[in-house]
C-alpha cells in the first residue's frame, strides 16, 4: 500500500490556506481542552453528588436531571469495573475514555491534510504544542485545589490524566520529528539541520525523550529524586526551546507559560514556616509539633478551623539536603493552632528528621492540599467505612475525629450512624501510634466500631508514599495485601536463624536440634507478641474508642461485604489511604452494592 501523503510545493496563496488551518485545528484543540472538557469534568462530578441529595426522598417528584444524575452514577461504576474481569487489562472507562481520545487526537492530526506530506508534518507538531497548556494545568496543584470546589478533581487524583496527556504529546511530537527527518533525507537537504530553527528542534525533542524516559514507571520508583529534579528543570526548559523553534505556536507557548507562573505565585501564597519540635513516637514514627495561629479563625462564638480534616501539606526543611518538598497529612490541628504531623520514617529526608530528634527546626510548608473541597460533608451520609494502612493512618485519623465531632454537635447520635474503622500495620509500636489521638478526643457517646490488624512483619510496606520518600526505595509489595495472602497468624511471626555455623556435614540430629529450636523460636515470639498486644489493649482501654486488636491481615472483602450489607439502601462514604492493593480489594467488594446504595469512595494514595 503507497504512503497516502506526498512531498509538494505550494504556492504562496496555497500555503496561506493550509498556515489557516492549521490555527484553526489549534484554536480548536486549545478550546475542547480547557474549556469543553473541563466543563463536561464539572458537570458530571455535580451530577455524581446529586444522588446523595435525593436518595431517600422517594415522595420527591423525579425530574429529568435526577434520572440523568442516575445514570452517571451508575454508569461510573459500571465502567469503573475490569475489562473481561481482568485488572491487568484496565478499567472499562480507561478503555472508553482512551478510545474516545484516540479517536479525536486522530481527527484533528488527520481532518482535511488530503495527501500534503508537509501539512500533515506540521499538523503534528501544531496539535502537540497546542496540547501545552492543558498539560501545565494538569501539573498545577495550586489551580487544581482552587478549582476542585467546581471539578470535584484535585491533584492527585487528575496525576494519570497528566501522564497520559504528556505521552500524547510525546507521541506526536516523536512522528512530527521522524517526518521531517526523513525528509531532509531523502531530498538531500540534511544541511536544513545547520539551521537555528532545525536545532531548536532537535533541542526539544532531546528534552522531551530524557522527560519520557525518566518519567517510565520504573525508573521513577528506582530513582524517584532523580526523576523529579529532570522534570522540574525540563519542563521549564521546554518551553523557550518551542518559542524559538516556530514562530506560529508562540501563542500556546505564551499560555502554558501563564499557567506556570500563576501556579508558582499561587503556590508561594501557599508557603508558609512552621517552627516544630521533632519528638520520636517510636521507633519507626515521628511526631512534629508546631503553631500555626493562621490554621484557626476567630469568630464571635469560638475559634474555627480553617483546615480540612484530612489534608496534606508540602514539607520542605531548607537545612536538610534530601528535602524537596514532600507531602505530608496533617494528622491534628486544635483551636490554639498547634498542628501534628505524623512522619513514618524511612529512608532519605525522612531519616534525616528522625537524626534531628528532640531538636526544633524551622520548615516551609506549602497548602492545604487535598479532600477539602471535594468532600461532599459528613450531613451527605448515613454509614462510614474507613480502611486504612501503616501511616495512612493520619489521614484516616483526622477524619474520623472530625466525624465524630460532627455527630455530637449535630446531634446524630441518635440515628445510629454507622462508622467502622479497619487498620492494618506492621507491628505493636507502629499500633501506637493513634493513642494520643484518641486520648485526646475526650468523652463521647459515638463509639465507631475500630478494628487494628498487626502482622508483625518487619517489611511493612506502606507503598502510601506520601508520608515518607516517593518511590526512594526499591518497590517491594504491600505489607498488608501480598505478604498477607493465605497466611495465618502463626505462619506471620518471624524466626530467629542462627547465628554460628559449624562447618561439619549436617546430620539427622542436626536437622532435629534445628527444628526443635525454631518450634521454642516461634512459641518464644508468640507468647511476646501476646504479651505487647495485651500491653497495647491496656494502653488503649484509657481511651473513649476502645479498639478490637487481632493478628494477620484484614479480610477486607469480607469485612466491606458485611458493613455494606448492614447499611444497604443509604448513602456510604468510604475511605482508603494505603497501598493500591487495598483500594482495590475494597472497590472490589462494593461493586456488587452500588445499585443499592449511594457510595462515595476517596482512595488517597502518592507516590510514583
Amino acid at each position: 500500500m503507497a504512503f497516502p501523503w506526498h512531498m509538494k510545493v505550494h504556492p504562496k496563496e496555497e500555503k496561506e490556506l493550509r498556515r489557516a488551518i492549521l490555527d484553526f485545528y489549534g484554536i480548536l484543540n486549545v478550546f475542547t481542552t480547557l474549556v469543553i472538557i473541563p466543563t463536561v469534568v464539572c458537570w458530571l462530578g455535580h451530577a455524581y453528588r446529586y444522588n446523595f441529595v435525593v436518595i431517600g426522598q422517594e415522595h420527591r417528584k423525579k425530574t429529568i436531571y435526577s434520572r440523568l444524575a442516575r445514570f452517571v452514577y451508575l454508569s461510573h461504576w459500571y465502567l469503573g469495573r475490569p475489562l473481561f474481569r481482568a485488572r491487568w487489562l484496565g478499567s472499562r472507562k480507561s478503555w472508553l475514555l482512551g478510545t474516545l481520545w484516540v479517536g479525536f487526537m486522530g481527527f484533528m492530526n488527520i481532518s482535511d491534510t488530503g495527501d500534503d506530506y508537509f501539512h500533515l508534518t506540521k499538523r503534528l507538531g501544531h496539535i502537540a504544542t497546542s496540547l501545552l497548556p492543558a498539560q501545565y494545568l494538569l501539573s498545577s496543584r495550586f489551580i487544581l485545589q482552587q478549582t476542585s470546589i467546581l471539578s470535584y478533581q484535585t491533584h492527585e487524583t487528575l496525576n494519570k490524566s497528566h501522564r497520559w496527556l504528556g505521552r500524547t504529546v510525546y507521541t506526536l511530537l516523536t512522528f512530527h520529528g521522524i517526518l521531517y527527518t526523513n525528509y531532509f533525507v531523502t531530498t538531500d537537504r540534511i544541511y536544513r539541520l545547520l539551521h537555528w530553527d532545525v536545532i531548536f528542534g532537535l533541542l526539544g525533542m532531546i528534552i522531551m525523550n530524557t522527560i519520557f524516559i525518566t518519567s517510565l514507571p520504573r525508573y521513577r520508583r528506582v530513582a524517584y529524586k532523580a526523576f523529579f529534579s529532570v522534570h522540574q528543570l525540563l519542563s521549564i526548559l521546554v518551553l523557550p526551546v518551542a518559542w524559538f523553534h516556530v514562530y506560529d505556536t508562540r501563542r500556546y507557548i505564551l499560555l502554558a507559560g501563564a499557567v506556570y507562573v500563576v501556579d508558582r505565585v499561587g503556590r508561594h501564597l501557599l508557603t508558609r514556616e512552621l517552627k516544630v519540635k521533632i519528638t520520636a513516637v517510636s521507633s519507626t514514627a515521628l511526631d512534629l509539633r508546631g503553631t500555626a495561629g493562621w490554621m484557626v479563625a476567630d469568630t464571635a462564638e469560638s475559634k474555627a478551623k480553617k483546615v480540612a480534616a484530612g489534608s496534606h501539606f508540602y514539607i520542605y526543611v531548607p537545612s536538610m539536603a534530601r528535602s524537596r518538598g514532600n507531602p505530608f497529612t496533617l494528622s491534628s490541628v486544635d483551636e490554639n493552632g498547634e498542628v501534628k504531623f505524623l512522619v513514618r520514617v524511612r529512608e532519605g529526608f525522612t531519616r534525616e528528621l528522625k537524626e534531628s530528634a528532640d531538636m526544633s527546626l524551622s520548615m516551609m510548608m506549602e497548602g492545604p492540599y487535598g479532600i477539602a473541597k471535594v468532600f461532599p460533608g459528613f450531613g451527605w451520609f448515613d454509614s462510614f467505612l474507613f480502611v486504612t494502612g501503616g501511616i495512612g493512618i493520619t489521614m484516616t485519623l483526622s477524619v474520623l475525629r472530625e466525624l465524630v465531632v460532627d455527630i455530637e454537635e449535630s446531634e446524630r447520635v441518635e440515628e445510629k450512624v454507622g462508622v467502622r474503622f479497619v487498620w492494618a500495620v506492621g507491628g505493636t509500636d507502629d499500633a501506637a501510634w493513634p493513642l494520643s489521638e484518641l486520648l485526646r478526643a475526650g468523652p463521647t457517646r459515638c463509639r465507631p466500631e475500630v478494628d487494628i490488624y498487626i502482622s508483625n512483619s518487619k517489611e511493612e510496606g506502606d507503598r502510601k508514599g506520601g508520608d515518607g520518600e516517593e518511590g526512594e526505595e526499591e518497590e517491594r509489595p504491600s505489607m498488608e495485601l501480598d505478604e498477607l495472602v493465605g497466611e495465618d497468624s502463626q505462619s506471620l511471626l518471624p524466626t530467629t536463624e542462627p547465628t554460628h555455623y559449624h562447618h561439619r556435614p549436617a546430620t539427622n540430629n542436626d536437622n532435629h536440634n534445628d527444628n526443635h529450636n525454631g518450634r521454642i523460636t516461634k512459641e518464644e515470639e508468640k507468647k511476646k507478641m501476646e504479651k505487647e498486644i495485651e500491653s497495647l489493649r491496656y494502653r488503649y482501654a484509657r481511651t473513649q474508642i476502645t479498639p478490637r486488636i487481632q493478628t494477620g491481615r484484614p479480610d477486607l472483602t469480607r469485612i466491606s461485604d458485611e458493613f455494606c450489607r448492614d447499611h444497604s439502601k443509604g448513602r456510604i462514604g468510604v475511605f482508603v489511604c494505603g497501598p493500591e492493593g487495598m483500594g482495590l480489594d475494597v472497590r472490589r467488594t462494593l461493586e456488587r452494592y452500588y445499585t443499592e446504595s449511594v457510595i462515595w469512595v476517596w482512595d488517597e494514595r502518592f507516590g510514583p
